[in-house]
């Protein structure tokens, strides 16, 4: 019975309690909650590599299939490749297969100049090509430039605005640099490995030709195009699965988009490199340059047949990298020469040269 001076029940005591105490209890729950989603948030960044846009996460073995470039370093380099087709190898006038494939070449000029390895190519070929870039788009060759010294073809196509290489520098490349190949729409990893002797046959060379190359997968398809994980432009894979730097690409490219013609700048001296001499009878270390032939009339002031380059622009001969020493110097620059036993100053100055 209710009193009659109290006012009427509207609750119950014990359920009121109740509800009460089950807010603290969602509370509680939500709170077990959150910590336990950010304890294991904490624990994944702890034990996984923090993922940065463009990174790529490399391992050193070479040659496995499932390791491509990400998404944006594939879309940014297909975008500077152009494909060249053979038109007589098109199917029923509207396909190509990948037998029509003639190589990938890279672009080097907005204007449409774009570099491609192949080293049997013949004059007339190109009367059958058609390069297609990633957006389908089709162009014809105006004309070209061959260099049949490291086998580098220079096309020219009738389009404008096209995205070009970044080049990278080659001083850069050391043994061990982990790289990726394109060919045939293909990517595949590989890595630099010592450098290969090219020319091993020839005892004599000229200076500014490689004779040395990094050495590359042996699974690589020679003409391949090459680059590092910034897109950077490292060169193509030679027919001894060696690297074609882009060193070379960079030396003509001046002349190239001047006149469509090959230059070489450079010294036109040849010889070989030595490792030791003969001094008051006994054997001392000696790495330098042995010129045998001077390549001209020169004045006593330029370096003469018997001279030895001890230095290029003041950096000690690489005998790996001679020729990079060569190609990128300035066009006037210093030489160090051994004659008659005693070090010679020298101002020497870059002239056109041909092999």
């Amino acid at each position: 019975m209710v009193s009659p001076h109290l006012p009427a029940p509207t609750c119950n005591v014990s359920t009121r309690k109740n509800l009460n105490r089950l807010g603290l209890l969602f509370f509680v729950v939500f709170m077990a909650f959150v910590s336990g989603l950010s304890g294991a948030m904490i624990a994944v960044s702890w034990l996984y590599p923090t993922y940065q846009e463009g990174q790529i996460i490399r391992t050193s073995v070479v040659g496995r299939a499932d390791l491509v470039p990400d998404a944006v370093l594939t879309i940014q380099t297909r975008q500077k490749i152009l494909t060249i087709f053979d038109k007589r190898k098109k199917i029923d006038g509207k396909f190509y297969g990948t037998e029509a494939i003639v190589n990938e070449a890279a672009v080097i000029s907005s204007d449409g100049w774009a570099v491609a390895y192949l080293n049997n190519f013949v004059s007339g070929q190109e009367k059958n090509w058609e390069l297609q870039d990633n957006q389908g788009n089709s162009y014809a060759v105006d004309k070209f430039a061959y260099d049949a010294v490291s086998s580098l073809l220079y096309l020219k196509v009738n389009g404008s605005g096209l995205r070009a290489m970044v080049f990278l520098n080659t001083k850069n490349l050391s043994k061990g640099t982990a790289l990726w190949s394109f060919h045939n729409k293909n990517w595949k990893n590989t890595v630099l490995g010592d450098y290969k002797n090219i020319n091993a046959n020839k005892k004599v060379y000229l200076i500014w030709l490689p004779q040395y190359e990094f050495s590359l997968s042996s699974e690589l398809e020679a003409g391949s195009l090459v680059i590092d994980d910034n897109g950077q432009f490292v060169g193509f894979v030679g027919d001894k699965a060696n690297l074609i730097g882009s060193v070379l690409i960079e030396n003509q490219i001046s002349s190239v988009l001047g006149s469509g013609t090959i230059k070489y700048f450079g010294l036109s001296e040849s010889g070989y490199i030595i490792k030791s001499a003969l001094k008051d009878n006994y054997w001392q270390d000696l790495l330098g340059y042995y010129i045998m032939d001077a390549g001209g009339n020169y004045k006593t002031t330029l370096p003469l047949k018997g001279d030895v380059i001890v230095n290029i622009n003041n950096e000690p001969v690489d005998e790996y990298n001679i020729y990079r020493q060569i190609l990128q110097a300035p066009n006037e620059f210093n030489l160090t020469v051994l004659r008659d036993g005693k070090e010679v100053e020298l101002k020497v100055k870059k002239t056109t040269v041909s092999g």
